[in-house]
């Protein structure tokens, strides 16, 4: 029976292949799968603004993206690949990706767009949008309320690799920057549902707040804290079942993935004699809750001693 939450949860992944084969077997409109086809069978690469020019300047991602996830090629040679395209595209060489992203971050802007490039849970692919609108709330945390800074981005042309691989059924809603400031990308939430005002605003806040306090922190600390944050304010059991479905992933050094692995094991060493995967029927939401914030307090004195 065809699912789609366990059809975003491939897609989180960056299993392409095995998300096609999904949508093959189960999905209910045969004509579904046709997309993909055309895209990744046929290569007819998705135009994604309505200026040429910038298609051109975005092309060596969508090349990377068909490269990476689903031609499979090996990471790090697709990643040479990227850099040896936007340098011939960019006239450069022998510049690192840092350099060269640099360089199409200054072209792009010229333009009146913004630009984000960098890593996303492990691959390349950027974030370009038109504008961006800044919201004041206040949010409770475990240990603090405050008041943050959200910025609403807007109108955007691409939203990196799982967004493009997914067309748009999988993909971030929004970040932390390193500097604390918390971005939320507009069309993918309702502002007053509990997806908006918990897993985006608690837990970036929560990233924001620790990336303050915590110098060094990584990654996977980042995010364990902050799904942690997650089940202790969600009225939503699926929560930690999403946690386990990610658990599952192969990428087994990406940040969410290590952090939801941790919750894993947390929960059952402290509710089973046994491992198990999937947690359908067996917590109540006030155990969920009480359990989550104790982790988080044992998580406090670990960082608070370092």
């Amino acid at each position: 029976m065809y699912n789609e939450q366990h059809l975003k949860n491939i897609f989180i992944q960056g299993d392409l292949k095995k998300a096609m084969d999904y949508i093959e077997r189960y999905h209910e409109d045969p004509s579904a799968i046709e997309k993909y086809h055309a895209l990744f069978k046929r290569k007819e690469f998705i135009q994604l603004s309505e200026d040429p020019a910038m298609d051109n300047l975005l092309m060596p991602y969508q090349l990377y993206f068909h490269d990476v996830f689903y031609d499979g090629v090996e990471t790090k040679i697709a990643e040479e690949y990227l850099r040896e395209r936007l340098s011939t595209l960019l006239g450069s060489k022998n510049l690192p990706m840092e350099v060269l992203e640099e360089q199409l971050k200054v072209i792009i802007e010229a333009q009146d767009y913004y630009f984000l490039g960098g890593k996303s849970n492990g691959y390349y692919g950027p974030y370009v949008w038109k504008s961006k609108e800044v919201v004041t709330y206040s949010v409770e945390l475990p240990d603090t309320t405050e008041d943050f800074e959200i910025f609403i981005l807007d109108g955007f042309i691409t939203r990196s690799w799982m967004d493009y691989i997914s067309f748009g059924l999988a993909g971030t809603g929004g970040w932390a920057q390193a500097n604390g400031a918390i971005c939320c990308i507009r069309d993918r939430y309702d502002f007053e549902s509990e997806s908006f005002k918990v897993s985006l605003l608690k837990h970036e806040a929560q990233h924001s707040l620790d990336l303050r306090k915590y110098e060094g922190i990584t990654n996977a600390e980042l995010e364990y804290r902050a799904k942690l944050v997650e089940l202790i304010y969600s009225n939503e059991l699926s929560i930690l079942g999403n946690f386990y479905e990610r658990a599952k992933s192969t990428q087994i050094n990406e940040g969410h993935v290590q952090a939801s692995v941790k919750i894993k094991e947390a929960f059952n060493h402290r509710f089973f004699e046994e491992e198990i995967n999937d947690i359908d029927g067996v917590y109540d939401l006030n155990g969920i809750q009480v359990f989550a914030r104790q982790l988080f307090q044992e998580s406090n004195e670990v960082l608070d001693f370092k």
